[in-house]
């Protein structure tokens, strides 16, 4: 099984993890989760799309790895 990248991405001071998996020149295929998940949900999912595409699967805000800024906390 292949491993994803771990990266995070600041927007108006708000700091948001993702995760990558396959090559930047692929076409982009976004996992989005759902309830109380996170961006490692897709692991056992998102490699079988690799070969194809650059699948990305973003922790939204208030999950896992990302943070938000204090006047919005």
């Amino acid at each position: 099984m292949s491993r994803p990248q771990s990266h995070f991405v600041t927007i108006n001071d708000l700091r948001l993890h993702y995760l990558d998996w396959g090559a930047a020149g692929q076409r982009p295929f976004i996992f989005c989760h759902g309830g109380s998940a996170h961006a490692r949900w897709w692991d056992f999912i998102a490699p079988a799309f690799t070969e194809s595409f650059r699948v990305i699967t973003p922790d939204w805000r208030g999950h896992k790895e990302e943070t938000c800024p204090a006047s919005a906390c």
